[in-house]
């Protein structure tokens, strides 16, 4: 069913990416007139190209308003305009003739359509995150929590229906291995101080237990402790919510650790080095332009993490 969703989903976003980008079909053959010997089947290949990706870029954004999906749209095609406009100053000399082919002027048009393409490329990329962002952001903790649970619940599903498989149906793979998986998975649910996950996940335990003779876990197995391991967690999070934001300061810069936000921050005096950029990325540090600074989730592998960055920072 999820399938089917998905390509469902997947025509309507082709069916609206070929209705944006229609009235671009002369601007395609007249991209190839002077590179190739069939420019309508060239231009309608690379129409069709993009019109795939534009699909992909809707689906991937499909949860954002009609409003933002409708503008992104428009950016797009004026983007591949602009790129067949370039593509369409780029000859061949075997289309063309060799004699007198200016060859100076072709190298600039050919170095002018690169370039554009790789922005538009860069221009796909963070439009779509940026997009995403917003989508993320404007939604409620209800919606966050179903959202969570919902993966949870899948992967519990798919941890459960191997071991059921193994138990019942000789399939393979080792047992423990699973078992293992799945009680480590709610683990750092609990951890994270998620008491309605683990106490969902219990329940769907248990509801396989009653059905099957060989439970999943047995009565001794920590599995069983877990809601009171959520429940302290839960109790020590609440109780760091309400503390200060800690700062420790660092050569260039300092470290911010947000609880009310649950965000890890460093905030640099100058724009970091790329290589300090590449190692922040690397683990796991994105850039937030409201914030001014790079954060992550605030968890004790995130500030684990601040002594790969070399930075000498110590908390």
């Amino acid at each position: 069913m999820e399938r089917l969703s998905k390509h469902l989903d997947y025509v309507v976003a082709t069916g609206k990416a070929e209705e944006t980008l229609s009235s671009l079909k002369k601007d395609s053959q007249d991209a190839h007139y002077w590179s190739s010997f069939d420019p309508e089947r060239a231009g309608r290949v690379e129409l069709d190209s993009y019109t795939h990706s534009l699909a992909d870029d809707l689906c991937e954004i499909q949860t954002a308003t009609d409003e933002d999906k409708d503008r992104y749209r428009e950016q797009f095609r004026a983007k591949v305009r602009d790129l067949f406009a370039r593509e369409s100053r780029i000859a061949s000399a075997a289309v063309t003739g060799p004699a007198r082919f200016p060859v100076a002027r072709n190298k600039k048009a050919i170095a002018s359509y690169d370039g554009a393409c790789r922005d538009f490329a860069e221009w796909r990329k963070k439009a779509v995150g940026a997009i995403l962002r917003c989508v993320e952001n404007g939604k409620s903790q209800e919606q966050r929590d179903d959202e969570e649970w919902q993966e949870a619940r899948k992967k519990i599903f798919d941890e459960v229906a191997a071991i059921c498989d193994i138990d019942e149906k000789n399939g393979w793979g080792y047992r423990s291995l699973f078992v293992s998986n799945l009680y480590g998975f709610v683990e750092r649910k609990a951890r994270n101080g998620k008491m309605s996950i683990v106490e969902k996940a219990m329940a769907l335990v248990e509801e396989y237990n009653s059905k099957h003779k060989k439970p999943v876990f047995t009565r001794r197995h920590k599995w069983y402790r877990l809601p009171e391991l959520a429940l302290k967690y839960s109790v020590k999070m609440e109780e760091t919510a309400q503390s200060e934001p800690k700062v420790t300061t660092f050569a260039g810069g300092k470290v911010v650790q947000d609880y009310v936000d649950n965000r890890l921050r460093l905030l640099f005096d100058d724009k970091p080095a790329p290589d300090v950029r590449d190692r922040l990325k690397h683990n796991g540090f994105r850039w937030s332009p409201s914030a001014g600074a790079w954060q992550r989730q605030l968890t004790h592998n995130a500030v684990y993490s601040l002594r790969y960055l070399e930075l000498g920072i110590q908390l």
